[in-house]
């Protein structure tokens, strides 16, 4: 994370990775979120937004 600049932000999976949520729980300011329970409160808060090419087809599906 730290080569893409990327200090502190959320993290949107298509599904729970329970790898990289307990990996994330150990990073400040670095939360994970699944595409389906995605609020627009934890984008507006969130410095920067890294999202996974299935949570992103996910997000696409449920606003079609």
């Amino acid at each position: 994370l730290n080569g893409i600049g990327f200090q502190s932000g959320l993290i949107v999976t298509e599904g729970l990775d329970i790898n990289l949520f307990l990996s994330a729980r150990n990073i400040p300011n670095v939360y994970v979120s699944e595409a389906r329970s995605l609020s627009p409160v934890e984008l507006v808060h969130s410095e920067k937004v890294v999202v996974t090419t299935a949570a992103l087809k996910a997000i696409e599906e449920s606003l079609s």
